[in-house]
This record gives structure tokens, C-alpha cells and sequence, in this order.
């Protein structure tokens, strides 16, 4: 068998509405399209995506009580940052199978990956915490 060496970059390719768009090169082939999209705070937020690898953050400055998501088949990533005041609660999208609990003390950053088949989004792993 031979040996598979792969290098993935990101490289942004520009700016819009506050997003940032990447794209995620697989030995200088354009492999994976993602867009940053900042959410601002809502109670029940929606998640909306155009690209097949979606990342959203959002800073918790008060509790989440329901969320919905949209977006293509692809994966998934959510980053929420509780504020200075901590312990703010997620509701997850009802589609969202395998989430962990998001509740944090000040300023922890909160970061977990979905793959959504188009129906549903299952989680790829446990969500993380730091600091």
C-alpha cells in the first residue's frame, strides 16, 4: 500500500456582511467552501446557511429558549461564547440529534461539529469547552 500525504490550508477569499468566507485547500485543490457567520443574540435564533460546511458563532448574553436551522447538506459547526455573566442555556434546533448541553461559566467558548443529512443534523462528536 502506498502512503496518502495530504495538506489542508485555509485561505480566506474575501468579506461579505460581516462573514468570512474560507476555502479549505486539499493539496491546492479547492476542496470545501465555509462561511463564518456571526449570529447576533436571540432567544430563538435561526440558524441560516448557504454553503455545505457552515459555521456559525454567537455570543450568549441571555438564556436560548428555541432555535431553528437551515442549511444545505453538509457539516455543521456551532461556537457560542457565554458573556461575562455565564450559565446562559441553548435550546437546540429540534433536528439536532447528539448535542451537548451548552452551559458555561463567563466567557467559555462552547464548540461542537454536525454533519446534516438534509433532515437531520447528528453530532460527529462530543461538543467542547475551553478555557
Amino acid at each position: 500500500m502506498g502512503t496518502f500525504n495530504a495538506n489542508i490550508l485555509p485561505t480566506t477569499t474575501g468579506l461579505s456582511l460581516g462573514s468570512s468566507t474560507q476555502q479549505w485547500l486539499l493539496n491546492g485543490t479547492k476542496a470545501l467552501v465555509s462561511q463564518v457567520n456571526p449570529i447576533p443574540f436571540s432567544a430563538s435564533p435561526v440558524f441560516l446557511g448557504t454553503s455545505p460546511f457552515s459555521i456559525f458563532t454567537m455570543t450568549l448574553t441571555g438564556n436560548v429558549t428555541s432555535s431553528s436551522l437551515n442549511v444545505p447538506i453538509g457539516l455543521v459547526i456551532f461556537q457560542f461564547t457565554q458573556d461575562s455573566t455565564g450559565s446562559r442555556t441553548f435550546v437546540w434546533p429540534a433536528s439536532v440529534n447528539g448535542a451537548a448541553t451548552v452551559q458555561g461559566p463567563a466567557n467559555q467558548v462552547f464548540t461542537q461539529i454536525f454533519y446534516y443529512d438534509g433532515t437531520n443534523a447528528w453530532a460527529l462528536g462530543p461538543g467542547v469547552t475551553w478555557p
